[in-house]
């Protein structure tokens, strides 16, 4: 076995392993519902709960005294 071959033959185990990680993961998370309500996740970013930038407490123009 060359030494080339040998490198070859790591990289194809290490590319398996992951394809095998990746669709295990896929699996569990579409049998446990993470897929599940898209419509919901859809506004979960305008739903974080931000404060405004005016409703702060030390905003421009006080002095914090």
């Amino acid at each position: 076995m060359t030494w080339d071959l040998g490198i070859t033959i790591i990289w194809v185990g290490f590319l398996g392993i992951g394809v095998a990680v990746a669709s295990a993961l896929l699996l569990w998370a579409i049998r446990h519902g993470q897929f599940g309500d898209q419509e919901h996740a859809r506004s979960l970013a305008l739903l974080s709960g931000i404060p405004r930038a005016d409703s702060t407490k030390d905003g421009p123009g006080r002095t914090g005294a």
